[in-house]
């Protein structure tokens, strides 16, 4: 997840830095994905096109996974992708509507979600001696969101080699389509 400092109390970084730090680690594209605002995009957008970079236009959403409200990146990848992503951004941040699953399935076309692996939906699971839980819920949502992707850290400690680990079997062994296609630190 990239938030600036357009993700109030939750990110401190201004476009220009993030972006100037993208670059400065070789990256040739970088996405911004604020929490539940589209605000920075424009500012975002003409940094990027000053730096040479390709901008990736995005947004954390709430979206209501049985029961349990989740983050959810949404990644736009055409111009109806963009439009949806305003349009949802503008419902949680006037009716606090989070996305539901009907609304993956009629964005699909033109939006990447990306929900992270840690998230509250997962969080319990990954505490279990076992990851059969977790095998359940993640095939539950291969069976209804095919095209939802799993983002899994990065991060190298214990606990999180071992969740990661879990999550690559489950996906290794799954007769879905769906697999982990990349971290969320390399968006």
């Amino acid at each position: 997840m990239v938030r600036s400092a357009y993700s109030l109390l939750q990110g401190t970084m201004s476009i220009e830095r993030l972006v100037l730090q993208a670059k400065a680690l070789g990256y040739t594209s970088v996405a911004l994905t604020d929490r539940l605002t589209m605000s920075g995009i424009p500012e975002f957008i003409t940094f990027c096109v000053k730096e040479g970079l390709h901008p990736i236009i995005g947004v954390e959403l709430d979206f209501l996974c049985e029961d349990t409200l989740c983050p959810l990146i949404c990644l736009a990848i055409n111009h109806d992708g963009y439009h949806w992503l305003i349009r949802h951004s503008s419902i949680q941040n006037t009716l606090k509507t989070p996305l539901s699953t009907q609304d993956l399935i009629k964005g699909k076309e033109g939006v990447h979600f990306i929900l992270p692996s840690v998230n509250p939906y997962f969080e319990s699971d990954f505490m279990k001696p076992d990851s059969q839980d977790l095998s359940r819920k993640i095939n539950t949502l291969n069976a209804q969101l095919p095209f939802l992707w799993i983002g899994i850290t990065k991060q190298e400690s214990a606990f999180y080699q071992k969740t990661n680990g879990w999550i690559k079997a489950i996906f290794a062994q799954s007769k879905y389509r769906c697999a982990v296609k990349f971290s969320l630190d390399k968006i």
